[in-house]
């Protein structure tokens, strides 16, 4: 048997630089409990494909991709979060 410790990484505030940008756990990691991992990274690489569309602007189009993504990442780092606690007693994220 294999324990490790899940730790929860503090959010960086900027997924992108001039560019280039994060996507997936390498810009939002979240615990491996949801089991979200390869998930948001596809659901990230779409909104960045559907971005790009409408503008080649790679830094406009990062900046709308954060604040889009940001919303759907921050609850399912809750719903992890709130997971976690009833799975192990730890408390909350917030």
């Amino acid at each position: 048997m294999i324990l490790n410790d899940i730790i929860d990484l503090t959010p960086i505030p900027k997924w992108y630089a001039e560019n280039i940008c994060l996507i997936g756990d390498a810009a939002h990691a979240t615990t491996p409990n949801m089991g979200q991992g390869a998930c948001q990274s596809v659901e990230d690489a779409y909104v960045i494909g559907k971005l790009l569309e409408k503008t080649k602007d790679f830094n406009s189009v990062f900046e709308e991709f954060q604040k889009i993504r940001r919303k759907k990442w921050t609850i399912l780092l809750k719903t992890a979060g709130q997971s976690g606690k009833s799975r192990n007693g730890k408390k909350e994220i917030n």
